[in-house]
């Protein structure tokens, strides 16, 4: 499928036959440089088409008897104006090589680089300020999030903080009931008899337990193996 192609012309009448311009225009890149008529066709070819029969032609310059003219393709998903601002510069040095072939009208190149110039602008302003407005949007956005960011780390530290002093706490006290746990009757009996004499024959089994970090079943256990054994009685109602 051929690409859709556009022109520049600018007005140059060739005031001698040309020369040197083929091998100046080969060393400048050119892929294939040839003579039609009496003219001179530089072509840059991108490779042979799909069917194989064609070369594809990226750009061409023809310089004829009274202009020089330009030629470019247009790939698919590419701007004329990025195309233009990739290939103006080749075009002015091809250009720029014919200088001493032909009286080149300058008037006509200004013409064509004010107004290329001048579309190029528009569109820089535009996407500049486009740009900018997304850049500044993008800043505001990442400042934000790096603030929250930095809030969850603060925040999941202090959390990681408090659970390890939480599970420092309960091993501690698991500890602490376990070995409890694993008190002797003798010595539990021992701790509640003490418990009772200290406090003129009573005991609050709630103190008693806080006291001694204890389970109030295991308390209980000890007081009845007391009464069986006769050391207290329990008192009537």
């Amino acid at each position: 499928m051929k690409m859709p192609e556009e022109k520049i012309i600018i007005q140059a009448k060739r005031k001698k036959k040309l020369g040197k311009l083929t091998g100046l225009l080969r060393e400048l890149g050119f892929t294939k440089v040839k003579t039609v008529g009496n003219d001179i066709v530089a072509e840059k070819l991108l490779g042979e088409s799909l069917s194989g029969k064609q070369a594809l032609v990226d750009y061409r310059i023809i310089f004829g008897k009274s202009s020089i003219e330009f030629q470019f393709s247009i790939p698919q998903k590419e701007s004329k104006k990025k195309r233009m601002l990739t290939l103006f510069p080749i075009f002015l040095n091809a250009a720029l090589l014919a200088e001493d072939e032909y009286e080149i009208k300058v008037s006509t190149i200004f013409n064509q680089v004010s107004s290329f110039l001048s579309d190029i602008s528009k569109v820089i302003d535009k996407d500049t300020v486009d740009l900018a407005s997304e850049l500044n949007e993008l800043k505001n956005k990442y400042d934000d999030l790096s603030k929250k960011y930095a809030e969850l780390v603060r925040s999941s530290e202090e959390n990681a903080r408090l659970l390890l002093e939480c599970e420092r706490r309960r091993d501690e006290l698991h500890q602490r009931t376990h070995n409890l746990e694993k008190l002797s009757d003798e010595a539990l009996k021992e701790e509640l008899y003490k418990w009772v004499r200290v406090h003129e024959g009573s005991i609050n089994l709630e103190e008693f337990c806080k006291a001694y970090g204890m389970p109030t079943k295991r308390a209980e256990e000890g007081l009845e193996m007391l009464v069986r054994e006769g050391y207290i009685k329990k008192r009537s109602e």
